[in-house]
């Protein structure tokens, strides 16, 4: 079977000092004087919060062939909404692949996964992110 299945990022880790002082740098240079600079910096910290609130969940199914394929991001089994995919792509050899990718709560509990439904397949595929919390 053609079909590869990875988990392209997940982030259901603590964040490291690099993120941390990635997302500092990121407030520090918005700072600057004035009273537009208060306001730049509450934007900036809202959306610090959101850096560390939500995460990007990322499945890639490459080297498929024939091209049509269904994938989806689960949680509990059940189809997440607002999937963002990049659409059916070809490779150079002839196949194709798919990525899709979802925002999650990180602080959301349950088991995600990436389910995949391709004619190759004898049965669907699933790639577990595993249970969280």
């Amino acid at each position: 079977c053609f079909m590869h299945i990875k988990e392209c990022s997940s982030g259901l880790q603590e964040f490291d000092s690099l993120d941390c002082q990635i997302a500092c740098h990121l407030i520090k240079s918005l700072v600057t004087i004035g009273d537009t600079v208060r306001e730049n910096v509450k934007k900036a910290q809202k959306n610090y919060t959101n850096f560390f609130q939500n995460l990007v969940l990322s499945c890639l199914a490459t080297g498929f062939y024939p091209r049509d394929i269904e994938m989806n991001i689960r949680l509990d089994r059940t189809v997440l909404g607002n999937q963002i995919s990049s659409g059916i792509r070809p490779n150079d050899d002839k196949t194709f692949q798919l990525r899709t990718s979802v925002e999650i709560d990180r602080n959301h509990k349950g088991s995600y996964d990436c389910f995949v439904i391709h004619s190759n397949l004898t049965e669907p595929a699933s790639v577990e992110w595993g249970k969280y919390h």
